[in-house]
Formats: C-alpha cells, sequence, structure tokens
C-alpha cells in the first residue's frame, strides 16, 4: 500500500526521487492477491496517471520498471477498468515498442509492453483504441527491427508481434492500417 502510495505522490509532485526505488519494492513483493487487487483497483485512475507520466518522462530504467508494473496491474484489475483505459496509456505502450524495439537490451521491456497490449485489446473497445494511437505502424516497424541474428528472445518478440497484429486486424481500421504502410504485406 505504501509503494503505491509514494508512485502517485511522485506522480503528483513530478518527483523522480525514490520513484525507482518504491517500484523496484512494488515488483519485489507484488504478488496478485486480493489486497493488492483492491488497492489497485482503489487507486486505479491515479496509478494509471502515475504510469502514464512514468512511461513519458523519466529515466530509461524507471520506463522498462514502469512498463512491467502495466503489465501486472492489467493482469490483477477487473475487466471493467481495464476497459476505461486512457488512449494516452496505450499511446504510451505503444511508445515504449518505439524506444526499446530493436536491441538486445530493450527485449524485456519490449515483451511487456506487447504482452500488456495483448491483454487489453481482449477487453471492450481497446482495439479500436490502439488502433487509433498508431500501433499497426509500430508493430509492423517493430517486425523489421527484429530481422537480423537469431535471438530467443526475438523470437518471442516476432512471435508476440504477430499475434497482436493478428487480433487487431479482426478490425476493419486494422485491416486499412495495415495495408497503408509500406512494408504490411513484405511483413508477411
Amino acid at each position: 500500500k505504501a509503494m503505491v502510495s509514494l508512485i502517485i505522490r511522485c506522480y503528483k509532485e513530478k518527483s523522480a526521487v525514490g520513484l525507482d526505488q518504491a517500484m523496484k519494492i512494488l515488483a519485489a513483493i507484488w504478488a496478485p492477491n486480493s489486497e493488492i487487487k483492491a488497492q489497485v483497483e482503489q487507486n486505479f485512475d491515479a496509478l494509471i496517471d502515475s504510469i502514464i507520466w512514468i512511461l513519458n518522462g523519466t529515466t530509461e530504467a524507471i520506463r522498462n520498471l514502469g512498463i512491467l508494473l502495466s503489465k501486472q496491474i492489467v493482469k490483477v484489475v477487473s475487466s471493467s477498468l481495464v476497459e476505461r483505459l486512457q488512449p494516452e496509456f496505450l499511446k504510451a505502450v505503444v511508445r515504449m515498442l518505439t524506444l526499446s524495439g530493436g536491441d538486445t537490451t530493450g527485449m524485456v521491456p519490449t515483451k511487456a509492453a506487447l504482452r500488456v497490449l495483448l491483454d487489453v485489446c481482449q477487453h471492450g473497445r481497446n482495439k479500436l483504441k490502439i488502433i487509433e494511437v498508431n500501433a499497426i505502424f509500430e508493430l509492423i516497424e517493430l517486425e523489421w527491427a527484429q530481422l537480423g541474428p537469431a535471438h530467443p528472445d526475438k523470437t518471442k518478440i516476432i512471435e508476440l508481434g504477430y499475434y497482436l497484429l493478428d487480433q487487431l486486424c479482426w478490425c476493419a481500421e486494422g485491416r486499412a492500417q495495415f495495408l497503408a504502410h509500406s512494408g504490411g504485406i513484405a511483413i508477411l
């Protein structure tokens, strides 16, 4: 409870002092139980606003912790809360794909961002929200960035990327965006 409060306070004060430690501690003690779920759901809006701030404007290490925390939050909260996620949150998650795309140091946050988008797109109108923040274009670029020497983590990123593209292309808007990218068909 204290770590969630500290993360929210850091966001409200726009101060990263102690933020990385709070996020590391929260990640270390995270166990998806009813107490964590209640705490996260009670502070959901403020916590999501905090994560948007973390993903958009802090250091790379804190952003990486932020995307990993996002993955845990999306898994533990109710679907009604996931359905009302702000487009700014989705845009920040998609931005993580571009920041850590092709290099091997960014594979863990990239996989976490892909998993967040996959979990989120299963709920309500989130597929359209994800498409509207230009995720398909970034996914195609991510797939191109994964070309090169084989690496087990790259294979997983490619698989997750294709699966997310598949989910998003079930919508007409998704197919249109996929076809609008000059490398869309070539990536298949």
